[in-house]
């Protein structure tokens, strides 16, 4: 028997990047904390998929119930966005990588961060494609220490040299956090997988919450070497969260003036 409180989680609607202009064209952004603080109390496996009516496939039937749940919410915040838009989806499945298979029409992203879930979501018409990151601001202390051998898979070599004399954990942290939403967006246009050598965060503006970063290798297509593009960042409940979306138009462009 499922516990009795279990129920529909709360959303928060709010835009996150305050230090930035919102979109012109929408983008729509839900998040909850129902992953980890009140679902995971609630939360019996498969049972609770059942509950919202939900499959959970065979990849996630191998997590813990822990990753089970946060992918649970993030399909939750998903299907609110859906239902906001108008777009009637019974659930959102998974390739074989566990990425989101939008409905045709619209393009989005997903992420997670204890005990946070949160998901933006486009139209197709507007946007090539979208990336969303958070990352705790106290997990990157343990996560990318300085001296540990993850730092230096995130930083090239040049932004060893350019970030070196105030390279703290939040700095690291932020460059982490905006190179991800990169991987994110970029990954389904290229069709395959980047790495964090393959980009390099040229400069971090703090006031306007954005980082600019350029491209060090071709990738295909329109993405080239030196191409260069901006991410914007902010903090959520402590949290970095970073997010690129790119315009229909060709190549990299500025999504705010």
């Amino acid at each position: 028997m499922l516990a009795s409180n279990l129920f529909w989680p709360r959303f928060d609607k709010t835009w996150p990047l305050k230090r930035s202009q919102e979109p012109s064209k929408k983008i729509a952004f839900a998040a909850t904390n129902f992953s980890l603080e009140h679902f995971h109390k609630a939360y019996q496996g498969k049972d609770t998929f059942s509950y919202f009516d939900f499959p959970l496939n065979h990849l996630w039937q191998k997590m813990t119930q822990t990753r089970q749940a946060e992918y649970l919410a993030g399909r939750l915040c998903a299907h609110q966005l859906l239902f906001d838009f108008a777009v009637h989806h019974e659930y959102l499945e998974s390739d074989d990588k566990n990425v989101p298979i939008w409905p045709k029409g619209i393009i989005g992203s997903i992420a997670h961060c204890y005990p946070y879930a949160l998901v933006m979501i486009a139209k197709s018409k507007d946007y090539q494609s979208i990336g969303v990151s958070i990352v705790a601001r106290a997990e990157s202390r343990a996560e990318f220490a300085l001296s540990s051998n993850t730092a230096f898979g995130v930083l090239t070599q040049a932004e060893r040299l350019r970030f070196a004399t105030h390279l703290d954990e939040l700095t690291l942290a932020l460059i982490y956090s905006v190179k991800k939403s990169v991987i994110k967006a970029l990954s389904p246009l290229i069709l395959s997988y980047l790495y964090f050598d393959d980009m390099s965060v040229i400069a971090i503006d703090w006031l306007q919450g954005s980082a600019e970063l350029s491209l060090e290798r071709d990738l295909g297509g329109q993405w080239v070497r030196g191409q260069s593009f901006s991410v914007q960042f902010d903090f959520y409940h402590s949290k970095v969260i970073s997010m690129l979306a790119l315009p229909r138009q060709l190549g990299f462009e500025l999504m705010f003036p």
